[in-house]
């Protein structure tokens, strides 16, 4: 998210699937701290989510248990969670899964 003349406001890193798994991985959705709060993220995660659509079926995550705001966001727009998993550095993570 980027408006001219403007350093950018978030951004998302994603894996996109590959043959015969049509399942992409979004790594990472970070918005600035000053702009959350503003429906930003959902903006950012929808928008993501149109682009990943054309190559992928569905999408993983994992986010840290107590980041309950991300865990609201993705909650309210249809993600399923399944379950307890570990983030690459060992750290405890939720797995979510969202068909598109």
């Amino acid at each position: 998210m980027r408006a001219p003349g403007h350093p950018p406001g978030g951004y998302t890193l994603t894996h996109l699937p590959t043959a015969p798994d049509r399942t992409a991985h979004l790594a990472y959705l970070a918005i600035a701290p000053a702009l959350q709060g503003g429906g930003r993220g959902r903006l950012l995660l929808d928008t993501t989510l149109e682009h990943l659509a054309r190559a992928a079926d569905a999408v993983t995550l994992q986010v840290a248990p107590a980041n309950t705001a991300a865990r609201a966001l993705y909650e309210s727009t249809g993600w399923q969670p399944l379950g307890p998993d570990r983030f690459d550095s060992g750290r405890p993570a939720l797995r979510y899964r969202k068909t598109l």
